[in-house]
């Protein structure tokens, strides 16, 4: 029996040295090693922090001149921005093909990647929205009060994050 050979693009915000990226190099490493095709791509990559397997791995830069935060806010919409800009790059500019797309982190992709008819597992280790609540308590551990604008920007950061995860074909 003939071996199918799939081609998958991961897509990851920052490929840095977290369990997050950990677990994308490792996934990426083992799809090379039984045969198959993985590349990463990514909106920042330091090659000073990375860990050592990556140099076995395709890493793309994508997306870059996208900000990470603007005044040191707006960090998650941001990255989410990235992401898309990553997924669209994927369908429409990027000149070799994928069989399917893994989304770690941020679903927004997962909207663009259903639009194209592609194969998208989604991976998220802790929903934003989940960690933005936990974030929300002082030194002591006592909650804190959000200003009105910081709840309402979280309610359509969140709401666009539950929204987006249902296109994850997986």
């Amino acid at each position: 029996m003939a071996k199918t050979k799939i081609k998958v693009a991961f897509v990851h915000p920052d490929l840095g040295l977290g369990g997050a990226e950990r677990l994308i190099v490792d996934s990426a490493v083992g799809l090379k090693e039984l045969g198959h095709e993985a590349s990463i791509y990514t909106a920042h990559y330091d090659e000073r922090r990375r860990f050592p397997e990556v140099s076995s791995i395709n890493v793309h830069v994508v997306g870059g001149f996208i900000p990470r935060t603007l005044a040191g806010k707006f960090k998650a919409l941001l990255t989410s921005i990235q992401c898309m800009y990553i997924a669209i790059y994927l369908c429409f500019f990027c000149r070799t093909s994928f069989d399917v797309a893994v989304c770690d982190i941020v679903s927004l992709p997962n909207v663009i990647f259903w639009l194209f008819r592609k194969p998208v597992v989604f991976y998220c280790h802790f929903p934003d929205k989940l960690l933005a609540r936990t974030l929300q308590v002082d030194a002591r551990g006592h909650a804190k009060t959000s200003p009105p604008v910081q709840k309402l920007y979280r309610f359509g950061v969140d709401l666009l994050e539950e929204y987006s995860m249902r296109f994850a074909s997986v």
